[in-house]
């Protein structure tokens, strides 16, 4: 189990294609709740939108990597224009060795960006991606006892290994 994330954001929209480029991405795999949307539901955070299009025009493909369900993976992947690989199981690699096959590009060019230490960097850890920390923006309200066991989990971990750790309401 490693969920030492390689990379730490407040937020998705703090990476530029300058920065992606930086670390070595050439393409990334995104999650959805939390990261890119607002938990469970289908509108996405402020400023995801224009941050996605800049992404794509300066030639880096995304794809949603996420645990959701089919169609509403789908629909969020219409809105985007992206691809999409749903019910991924993460932190099992499978779906982010899976998106940089499809895109093609080498595994260690390849940044998955996600909320959750034991989930999406676990999973990019695990088959060798780029692993980027987006910080949680909002207390999950759907499994919300599960969320919170999970969130104190990453609390302590941040706590043992020296990463500054953010509470959110």
């Amino acid at each position: 189990m490693d969920a030492m994330p390689k990379y730490i954001y407040n937020s998705i929209t703090e990476i530029t294609p300058e920065e992606l480029r930086r670390i070595g991405a050439v393409a990334v795999g995104i999650d959805l709740d939390n990261t890119t949307v607002y938990d469970s539901t289908l509108r996405p955070r402020e400023g995801v939108l224009p941050w996605i299009r800049k992404v794509k025009a300066a030639g880096i493909p995304i794809i949603i990597i996420s645990n959701t369900y089919p169609l509403r993976a789908r629909w969020i992947s219409k809105k985007f224009g992206v691809p999409y690989l749903a019910l991924s199981n993460k932190p099992d690699p499978k779906n982010v060795v899976k998106a940089a096959s499809q895109i093609g590009v080498p595994l260690e060019n390849f940044a998955m960006i996600g909320d959750q230490l034991f989930a999406d960097v676990e999973a990019a850890n695990e088959c060798g991606a780029i692993s980027i920390w987006v910080r949680p923006f909002m207390k999950e309200k759907i499994f919300a006892k599960k969320f919170a066991r999970r969130r104190a989990r990453e609390k302590e971990f941040c706590e043992k290994y020296g990463i500054e750790y953010k509470e959110v309401k």
